[in-house]
């Protein structure tokens, strides 16, 4: 029998950052999050993320509307081809760089 899951991550520093603005708490909890992606090696990761700049670096994006699925694709063939992931793109990356990456400069 197959397991469908054998480890778990979570990462969240809302309570050990508590002074942190938001914008620099997304960046610290990204930055956890992929180091303990990272530990887990070669296996199907499934991320659930509101946040393009977590699934930026993904191999397949899954994008629902209306909990239905909408469209698959990376990173650059749904920027380039959907219009409701250059929607989010451009709402989220704002003062962002082409990576996704918010600029330190806010």
């Amino acid at each position: 029998m197959d397991t469908l899951l054998k480890e778990t991550v979570n990462a969240t520093v809302n309570s050990r950052y508590p002074g942190m603005a938001p914008e620099g708490r997304k960046l610290i909890e990204d930055i956890l999050i992929r180091k303990e992606l990272e530990k887990l090696g070669d296996v199907t990761k499934i991320i659930i993320a509101q946040r393009i700049s977590s699934v930026i670096h993904t191999d397949r994006i899954l994008i629902l509307d209306d909990g239905k699925i909408h469209n698959i694709g990376t990173h650059e063939q749904l920027l380039k081809e959907d219009a409701i992931y250059q929607e989010i793109y451009a709402s989220q990356m704002k003062g962002g760089n082409s990576d996704g990456i918010e600029n330190e400069e806010c």
